[in-house]
């Protein structure tokens, strides 16, 4: 498994043309069973290609500060999400000091879409 971050993509992909780029990218799954690719918090080119390679996305924001169901939902949108055979989910995350998960809010339950709650201590609800 390879994770694909900020700081392993500045370090080897920074300054290079997009044929190096590509080429670079094909390499890493010919070599890992897994990629991880992390895009960035906003749209963005990375977070596009991210977008582009993914057989499976999981957004990930914080339960109780992150931005609204609407503002994700948008962004999701500005990237052609969802994608028909690309599985999207929807992951919060939760403060450490709640020990059960909370249940999701009415606007991610009526729509098409898996959401799964995590607390920092180890519950979790989909």
């Amino acid at each position: 498994m390879l994770l694909l971050d900020k700081t392993l993509r500045d370090r080897e992909l920074t300054g290079q043309t997009h044929d190096a780029q590509t080429g670079w990218l094909d390499e890493q799954e010919r070599r890992h069973d897994y990629l991880i690719y992390a895009g960035d918090p906003d749209a963005s080119p990375w977070t596009a290609r991210c977008v582009r390679q993914a057989d499976r996305i999981l957004v990930v924001a914080n339960a109780d500060t992150g931005p609204s169901h609407d503002v994700v939902a948008a962004r999701m949108v500005s990237l052609g999400l969802p994608r028909d055979g690309t599985r999207t989910e929807l992951v919060l995350l939760q403060p450490a000091d709640r020990t059960t998960p909370g249940t999701p809010t009415p606007g991610c339950r009526r729509r098409r879409s898996t959401v799964t709650i995590t607390s920092a201590a180890g519950g979790t609800r989909t």
